[in-house]
Protein backbone atom coordinates (compact mmCIF):
# COMPACT_ATOMS: atom_id res chain seq x y z
CA UNK A 1 0.00 0.00 0.00
CA UNK A 2 2.93 2.29 0.64
CA UNK A 3 3.57 2.51 -2.77
CA UNK A 4 0.19 3.99 -4.14
CA UNK A 5 -0.03 7.17 -4.78
CA UNK A 6 -2.87 9.59 -2.67
CA UNK A 7 -5.53 9.04 -5.24
CA UNK A 8 -5.50 5.11 -5.32
CA UNK A 9 -5.56 5.10 -1.74
CA UNK A 10 -8.40 7.20 -2.32
CA UNK A 11 -10.38 4.99 -4.91
CA UNK A 12 -9.56 2.29 -2.59
CA UNK A 13 -11.00 3.82 -0.06
CA UNK A 14 -14.16 4.88 -1.43
CA UNK A 15 -14.63 1.51 -2.96
CA UNK A 16 -14.16 -0.42 0.00
CA UNK A 17 -11.22 -2.85 -1.27
CA UNK A 18 -9.43 -2.10 2.21
CA UNK A 19 -10.56 0.03 5.36
CA UNK A 20 -9.12 3.09 6.92
CA UNK A 21 -8.13 0.82 10.08
CA UNK A 22 -6.33 -1.40 7.30
CA UNK A 23 -4.52 1.50 5.61
CA UNK A 24 -3.51 3.17 8.89
CA UNK A 25 -2.20 -0.25 10.73
CA UNK A 26 -0.02 -0.80 7.77
CA UNK A 27 1.51 2.69 8.22
CA UNK A 28 1.82 2.53 12.43
CA UNK A 29 3.35 -1.05 11.35
CA UNK A 30 6.18 0.46 8.99
CA UNK A 31 6.70 3.63 11.37
CA UNK A 32 7.31 0.53 14.58
CA UNK A 33 9.62 -1.54 11.89
CA UNK A 34 11.52 1.43 10.17
CA UNK A 35 11.73 4.38 13.00
CA UNK A 36 14.09 3.18 15.21
CA UNK A 37 16.66 3.29 12.45
CA UNK A 38 15.06 6.36 10.55
CA UNK A 39 14.11 8.63 13.53
CA UNK A 40 11.55 10.34 11.54
CA UNK A 41 8.47 10.44 14.42
CA UNK A 42 9.50 11.82 18.00
CA UNK A 43 5.89 10.68 18.73
CA UNK A 44 3.44 8.75 17.89
CA UNK A 45 -0.22 8.00 18.82
CA UNK A 46 -1.07 4.94 17.26
CA UNK A 47 -4.33 4.61 19.43
CA UNK A 48 -5.62 7.81 18.25
CA UNK A 49 -4.95 7.37 15.12
CA UNK A 50 -6.44 4.24 14.85
CA UNK A 51 -9.73 6.41 16.69
CA UNK A 52 -9.67 8.48 14.22
CA UNK A 53 -9.83 5.67 11.20
CA UNK A 54 -12.82 3.90 12.44
CA UNK A 55 -14.27 7.41 12.53
CA UNK A 56 -13.50 7.44 9.04
CA UNK A 57 -14.81 3.90 8.17
CA UNK A 58 -17.94 5.01 9.71
CA UNK A 59 -18.66 8.35 7.65
CA UNK A 60 -17.53 5.63 4.46
CA UNK A 61 -20.24 3.26 5.93
CA UNK A 62 -23.15 6.37 5.70
CA UNK A 63 -21.49 7.58 2.36
CA UNK A 64 -20.48 10.80 3.59
CA UNK A 65 -16.67 10.21 3.41
CA UNK A 66 -14.46 13.14 1.38
CA UNK A 67 -11.74 12.88 -0.89
CA UNK A 68 -9.43 12.78 2.12
CA UNK A 69 -11.37 11.09 4.56
CA UNK A 70 -9.47 7.77 5.80
CA UNK A 71 -6.01 9.07 4.38
CA UNK A 72 -3.43 8.66 7.21
CA UNK A 73 -1.34 12.25 7.66
CA UNK A 74 2.01 12.72 9.05
CA UNK A 75 2.87 16.08 10.47
CA UNK A 76 6.68 17.10 10.94
CA UNK A 77 7.47 17.10 14.53
CA UNK A 78 8.33 20.93 14.87
CA UNK A 79 5.14 21.60 16.34
CA UNK A 80 4.72 21.80 20.52
CA UNK A 81 1.79 19.30 20.93
CA UNK A 82 0.41 17.98 23.52
CA UNK A 83 -0.83 14.50 23.74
Amino acid sequence: MHNKSLSELSTALHSGDISSVELTQHYLDRINKHNAELNAFITVTDARALEQAKAADKLFASKKAGALTGIPLAHKDIFCITV
